[in-house]
């Protein structure tokens, strides 16, 4: 559940399922790129506001979220 505050309102950018291994990345409106680890991130009481990731008067809004690829070799080429 998201409220929107009267003085600045938190605004979702991105939603993902992720496990331990993903990253996310973000965009900021001055060209910045950010990559977050969402194990990493703090867990939020219920009836918290919740926090920004990114300080939007230092680093600019957030305009673009991704989630990073993973790659994983379907063969190994080593012998058993």
């Amino acid at each position: 559940m998201l409220r929107e505050l009267k003085n600045k309102p938190h605004q979702l950018r991105g939603l993902y399922t992720v496990d331990e291994q993903d990253t996310l990345c973000l965009n900021t409106s001055y060209e910045e790129t950010h990559i977050l680890y969402p194990l990493e991130l703090p867990i939020s009481d219920r009836y918290s506001n919740g926090s920004f990731v990114v300080d939007s008067d230092t680093h600019g809004e957030v305009v673009h979220v991704w989630k990073q690829a993973r790659y994983e070799k379907p063969f190994s080429t080593e012998e058993k």
